[in-house]
């Protein structure tokens, strides 16, 4: 701006994330997972035990994929709230939620490919390569929409603040040290003779713990 004011940025991408596509596709994973344990993407009951009777293997590599996307939507629910929060590292892990959603896509596609012996085009309807590239601009989006709002999670000037801490802290410890050096030069510096008293009364010397006269028995200053 031509004042010189750092302008807000606007948030209401992250609020979106925040308070609907995160819950969102945290429920979808769940369903994903719950079709993936029970066999019930294939249709009925009867349909599932053939399947898995046809195709050795398939049912096993349904229940590994289904645990990953509990896992998964476990970590999206994690990943909002740490937005919410504006967790330092926060925006890493929307990245990291959205690369993991896609690798494990991509893994059941072609271990599903590999048993059934079907092409991966066949095994997702030909759907794969528009949920890749649908993958791939999420995380490139969110990356740059983040990146210009590092400050708000303590990642632009998280250093800098530590540094400054760091610094102010020397600061006063190094004050702290030059009074107690200051302190020990005045002593080391003090000649005996400051340190002798007397009695005003009889004149006799005193020790400077003395508290009494050890001649006159006189109350010292």
């Amino acid at each position: 701006m031509s004042n010189g004011m750092t302008q807000t940025p606007s948030m209401k991408w992250h609020k979106f994330l925040v308070n609907f596509a995160l819950w969102a596709s945290a429920v979808l994973t769940l369903l994903s997972a719950f079709q993936m344990l029970t066999g019930s993407q294939y249709g009925t009951e009867d349909v599932i035990r053939r399947v898995y009777a046809l195709y050795e293997g398939l049912k096993g590599a349904d229940m590994i994929f289904g645990v990953l996307q509990i896992g998964l939507a476990v970590f999206l629910i994690y990943t909002r709230f740490q937005l919410a929060g504006f967790r330092e590292g926060a925006p890493g892990k929307l990245l990291l939620s959205y690369g993991a959603s896609l690798l494990v896509s991509v893994g059941y596609s072609l271990v599903v490919s590999s048993i059934t012996h079907l092409s991966v085009a066949e095994v997702t309807s030909g759907s794969l390569a528009a949920s890749i590239a649908a993958g791939v601009a999420m995380i490139i989006v969110n990356r740059n929409y983040y990146q210009k709002r590092a400050h708000l999670f303590g990642e632009a000037n998280g250093g800098a603040a530590a540094s400054a801490g760091a610094d102010v802290q020397a600061t006063q410890s190094n004050g702290q040290s030059a009074q107690w050096n200051g302190q020990n030069a005045q002593q080391a510096n003090q000649s005996p003779a400051d340190k002798v008293r007397f009695c005003t009364r009889c004149g006799k010397k005193a020790d400077p713990d003395d508290q009494w006269c050890t001649g006159c028995g006189t109350k010292l200053d």
